[in-house]
């Protein structure tokens, strides 16, 4: 049971929660790739719909990829291009209409989307823990089969902004993580449109707190570290 008292200091709270949900586009473009991740899906927060920014392998042409998902209901726009070698390809699908919404998560709460499989993924937050009970009982009474790990204390400095999760897709995508390097620091800079000072310190910064996350979420007894 969960006990709701005075949000008089402001204290928030953040939780995983792991719903079965059937995402029809994301069913469709599985038929034609392989590999497919979801890197972010963000409410947009007119219409009811979602931007998602997705990774995937296929040998198809992209123009054809991007017209199957064209044609799945709701969507209002598809952009995918390759990236590296190998088949490898990045996009960006969004909707207007997402079937996140009909299980009645309000936006307000979602701080990001993911997928695994059959399952969404949801990072929420909440200004009490009856907030975060009020949306399970809700889920439970639709008959919709959900996990959730144990709310705790949300800290927002702990969040990407949006910038430095664009930066450290980026990054991801095109290579800063491989040894050896397939681009420079300041090739990608200018891909995306910003100084090379820019790119490294968003990227730092991001990085950073990506740390700081695991470090939050399991603590350093855990982690087995020593704190000198």
């Amino acid at each position: 049971m969960f006990f709701s008292y005075p949000n008089i200091l402001g204290v928030l709270y953040t939780a995983l929660l792991k719903v079965q949900a059937f995402c029809p586009w994301m069913a469709e473009l599985r038929k034609h790739v392989t590999g497919l991740e979801v890197l972010s899906c963000r409410p947009v927060f007119h219409g009811g719909g979602a931007s998602a920014v997705v990774y995937f392998k296929t040998r198809r042409d992209l123009k054809e990829v991007e017209n199957i998902v064209k044609s799945i209901q709701h969507i209002t726009g598809v952009s995918f291009s390759k990236v590296g070698k190998g088949g490898w390809s990045v996009g960006i699908v969004t909707s207007l209409f997402c079937p996140c919404t009909r299980l009645g998560i309000p936006n307000v709460h979602i701080l990001r989307i993911g997928v695994e499989g059959d399952w969404l993924i949801f990072q929420l937050v909440f200004h009490d823990l009856l907030e975060f009970a009020e949306v399970t009982e809700r889920l439970k009474n639709m008959g919709v089969r959900y996990v959730f790990e144990k709310p705790k204390r949300f800290k927002a400095g702990l969040l990407l902004t949006p910038r430095q999760e664009e930066v450290l897709i980026h990054a991801y995508l095109n290579g800063y993580f491989r040894n050896p390097r397939p681009a420079t620091v300041n090739h990608l800079a200018r891909k995306l449109g910003v100084s090379t000072p820019t790119y490294t310190e968003t990227l730092r910064r991001a990085l950073a707190k990506l740390a700081e996350n695991v470090v939050f979420k399991h603590g350093p007894s855990k982690l087995k570290l020593r704190i000198s």
